[in-house]
């Protein structure tokens, strides 16, 4: 195998790569990998249209001599449809006679094109300072517990997760969901926080730095095995803050919620608003609806510090409600806590709901 120009890899670390690089391809117009060696390993690197995001990634090389030194552009297609059919989880390339050659099943080699490529475009570089160092298992968790919160918007800020260095924010109109933890200060779109996430596998000291070049920010994120940047983000702040003075409150079973949420939000006759009390120290719901009859349901309730019952209701869309929920079960919680008072149903108040790390702030007023 070694009697020609070749590159013998780790078929696990570039699968990821190649992975990563086709979910930025049918995003951002990405079409092209380049390969090279640099220090005894291969250097996977990829670009949308106009380097707005940008991955490099380390794969594992396990041949020292006889290596391609000359950078290879290939069609992510192509090695896409190479790989399925590679003749081991460890892949080779190799040059045959000016002619690229990848292993297939049964030892044969196929032949594939070649890219033409600017190798400039794929230098990314600029004037870099460091934003901060986070852990990757935490940032990564904190980005999985409110993607889906911010699938359905209605503001530009609400696709946005917008972190600080003791705490992390998203948006849903007047609502908001924040969480304390140790992060940086940095704003993701949701669909690049997306990506950065696949990336972040195991424990490590994630880097965040800001990199200027020709008059534009980027983010660079940097691990032991990829680099990843994106254009940074500008959104107006949000003004909400993680509340440490919720003292008294009842704690009630998430799922027994969520499914009076789901009911309103489907049940024909439904007004998709909910009526929340307190009364002899526990929690009642109503589904508003048009016909006659008031529902009520009274859930198991624990009270946390001194509770007073409400002498108002206060309505909740359900949908709201119901979006908050389901960020709740993502995170596998089974009971919440719930923060409510006569002042909730004052015009453009609010409800908090929580657990031992996120605060969620429900936006409530009177109809």
């Amino acid at each position: 195998m070694n009697e020609t120009p070749n590159l013998y890899f780790s078929g696990e670390d570039f699968t990821t790569f190649l992975m990563f690089a086709k979910s930025m391809s049918n995003s951002k117009g990405s079409k092209t990998a380049l390969l090279h060696v640099e220090d005894g390993k291969l250097v996977c690197k990829s670009t949308d249209s106009n380097r707005s995001n940008y991955i490099e990634y380390i794969v594992d090389l396990y041949n020292d001599d006889n290596i391609i030194d000359e950078p290879i552009a290939i069609s992510i297609n192509d090695l896409t449809a190479l790989i399925k059919c590679a003749n081991s989880n460890r892949f080779a390339i190799r040059k045959n006679m000016n002619q690229y050659e990848f292993n297939i099943i049964g030892g044969g080699w196929l032949p594939f094109k070649v890219v033409e490529v600017n190798l400039n475009s794929y230098n990314f570089a600029g004037e870099v300072s460091e934003i901060g160092s986070v852990s990757s298992v935490k940032f990564r968790n904190a980005i999985s517990s409110v993607l889906s919160y911010t699938q359905d918007y209605s503001y530009a800020r609400d696709k946005y997760i917008q972190f600080s260095k003791d705490q992390m924010t998203v948006t849903s109109r007047r609502s908001g969901v924040v969480s304390a933890g140790e992060f940086a200060d940095v704003t993701l779109h949701r669909d690049d926080a997306a990506m950065l996430k696949t990336l972040l596998k195991s424990e490590f000291n994630l880097l965040i730095e800001s990199v200027v070049s020709n008059g534009e920010q980027r983010v660079l994120f940097t691990g032991p095995k990829f680099k990843y940047a994106i254009m940074a983000s500008e959104v107006d702040s949000v003004d909400i803050k993680y509340r440490t003075d919720l003292n008294n409150y009842v704690k009630i079973n998430c799922e027994d919620l969520y499914k009076i949420c789901v009911f309103s939000e489907e049940y024909s006759s439904s007004k998709h608003i909910l009526d929340l009390s307190i009364k002899d120290g526990l929690f009642r719901v109503s589904v508003k609806n048009v016909l006659a009859a008031k529902h009520v349901s009274t859930l198991r309730t624990k009270r946390v510090g001194s509770i007073q019952d409400t002498a108002h209701n206060t309505e909740v869309s359900s949908s709201v409600l119901l979006k908050t929920l389901k960020m709740f079960k993502e995170k596998h919680t089974d009971e919440v806590n719930i923060y409510i008072t006569d002042n909730c149903s004052l015009e453009c108040g609010y409800i908090v709901i929580f657990d031992e790390s996120t605060q969620a702030i429900i936006d409530v007023c009177t109809r």
